[in-house]
């Protein structure tokens, strides 16, 4: 009966060993599996067996993904999602917040990994500013961020040129969200700005949304 109480209390132990740590001797002769042996038990010394030879590598598993990304209207990669922002805009005669979800999207045109805003529309935001009064002539755009910002008018993308600098602008040129005095010439609201841009600001060259194989809306996709 003792044989078949130890045979019983190893089988035990097979499976309960990975939450015990020492096998103990009870006064009753058995043979038990435990986290620390009581008072009156015996420890029982087990010796490690010899180690079995290592099995081949597995096979190599698939790409990880981000947990949230950006895709186009095709279903076209854009990037990972990275934070949002809460913006405060001009809706009529009041100020109303508005999320902005930014991707990092990688393109040959865009010179590299650039952010890209995503409204809760799926559009793409922007705001670019002018000397002239007109939003005509060159635009800048503010590259003052540790990874550039791209800026969206219309179809239009305005990518920093390079490092920035501080600079004034006489006009703002953006997608429609009221106190618009005109049309810009890609399509977006022109309005007076007055001052001193705060940060850096750069020279923008531009691309389209077709050049970088993206078409509107977007919207965010789980892993």
């Amino acid at each position: 009966m003792r044989a078949l109480f130890l045979g019983i209390t190893l089988s035990l132990f097979g499976a309960l060993g990975a939450d015990a740590a020492v096998l103990c001797k009870t006064r009753g002769d058995a043979l038990v599996a435990r986290e620390t042996c009581r008072k009156k038990d015996i420890p029982f010394a087990v010796e490690p067996g010899p180690q079995g030879p290592a099995g081949s590598p597995g096979a190599k598993g698939a790409t990880g993904r981000w947990p949230v990304r950006v895709v186009d209207a095709a279903g076209n990669d854009v990037g990972p999602a990275v934070y949002l922002e809460w913006y405060l805009v001009l809706s009529g005669p009041s100020l109303v917040g508005l999320p902005i979800a930014y991707a990092v999207a990688q393109h040959p045109a865009l010179g590299g990994a650039v952010l890209l805003g995503i409204d809760v529309q799926g559009n793409p935001t922007g705001a670019v500013y002018y000397a002239s009064s007109d939003c005509t002539g060159p635009a800048v755009i503010r590259a003052d961020g540790f990874m550039p910002v791209v800026e969206v008018i219309g179809d239009t993308v305005f990518v920093p040129s390079g490092p920035g600098a501080p600079a004034a602008a006489s006009s703002e040129g953006l997608n429609f969200n009221g106190g618009c005095s005109g049309v810009t010439p890609r399509g977006g609201c022109c309005r007076p700005f007055t001052g001193p841009l705060s940060g850096a600001v750069a020279e923008a060259t531009t691309t389209t949304l077709g050049e970088l194989g993206l078409t509107r809306p977007f919207h965010a996709v789980g892993p």
